[in-house]
């Protein structure tokens, strides 16, 4: 009898030890969802990003032109066509080519074209088809739409004040005014959402 206590005793003494260097207040077993946390890659713990509610202050449902600015400066969807130098319109025209080219083919066909131009464009008049595709192969490319931006009077409807000079606050009026589609003064989430894919998707501007 006296044998068999020692053996269990000895069994015991690993449990025992496990105990002692547990931190106080815990007993050195570890939860089902503790081991699922600890052994989940980092690209798998829940994340919490910022969306229209963190950027709606006033919490009215919608964003005005302040709360816009906010999240312009805070996350940054314009700060690469922006440099000691100024604007960088050749950075803006690559990144509106990419905008529009909704199948990231590298090229703008015509209903591309049709979609996006009338997003950018609103009620102006952004010409002919054929009068961007210059080559008329179908398709433009980066330089055929770089040519037609230009010549198309961006640059200028972008410069509000007309001091010649395109400033970040600018570029912010202008994309608030090109989602507020129904010129309110606000963008709702609708006019949010549809403005953040169009221009601030994956294949846009952020």
């Amino acid at each position: 009898m006296r044998e068999h206590t020692r053996f269990f005793g000895l069994l015991a003494l690993p449990a025992l030890l496990l105990a002692a260097c547990a931190p106080e207040g815990q007993d050195g077993a570890t939860t089902g969802a503790e081991a699922d946390a600890a052994e989940a890659p980092p690209t798998q713990r829940p994340t919490t990003q910022p969306g229209f509610s963190d950027w709606d202050m006033d919490g009215d449902a919608s964003l005005n032109e302040q709360e816009f600015g906010q999240w312009a400066q805070e996350e940054g969807p314009f700060d690469t066509w922006f440099g000691e130098e100024g604007v960088d319109f050749e950075q803006i025209h690559q990144d509106l080519h990419s905008a529009i080219d909704m199948n990231s083919d590298g090229t703008v066909d015509e209903s591309d074209w049709s979609a996006g131009i009338r997003e950018l464009f609103g009620n102006e008049d952004p010409g002919q088809w054929s009068e961007w595709d210059t080559n008329g192969d179908g398709e433009l490319d980066e330089e055929e739409f770089t040519q037609a931006i230009e010549t198309s009077g961006l640059q200028e409807r972008m410069d509000e004040d007309g001091d010649g000079t395109v400033t970040e606050a600018e570029v912010q009026t202008f994309f608030f005014n090109l989602m507020d589609r129904n010129d309110d003064g606000r963008l709702d989430t609708t006019e949010w959402n549809s403005g953040r894919e169009m221009w601030f998707g994956d294949d846009g501007m952020m």
